[in-house]
């Protein structure tokens, strides 16, 4: 199978199995990005974070997963659960780097159409 091929069929999975259709994708906690957001942490070969200054002005970084999601939503693989470190997608084993790809191709997908749907929206 083609890699577009397999991101529509994830598409079509999260959709029929998971329920993550195109009413469940106008949420409002989808408005800040979160499915591009997601798609990015499964994508990057590397663990990105995110830089934030507490209110006593020291930074801190954390990871990037929109909060709010359900943590059962990250399918990412740990490679330390006492400390819920992500094992960075770069040393994956090559199905599973295949197969975080496919759902942040299909993440992309989602959230281009769910911006389509807005677009004309507001055109109308």
């Amino acid at each position: 199978m083609t890699g577009i091929e397999l991101i529509a069929q994830e598409r079509e999975r999260q959709i029929k199995e998971l329920g993550f259709d195109t009413k469940h994708d106008e949420d409002v906690i989808h408005e800040s990005g979160e499915l591009a957001l997601a798609a990015v942490c499964y994508a990057s070969p590397i663990n990105l974070y995110c830089h934030e200054l507490t209110y006593k002005g020291q930074s801190i970084f954390t990871d990037p997963w929109p909060n709010t999601w359900e943590k059962t939503w990250d399918k990412r693989k740990l490679k330390n659960t006492w400390t819920n470190s992500i094992l960075p997608n770069e040393n994956l084993p090559l199905p599973e780097r295949i197969r975080n790809l496919v759902k942040a191709g299909a993440l992309i997908a989602a959230e281009i159409d769910r911006l389509q749907r807005k677009q004309q929206n507001e055109s109308h």
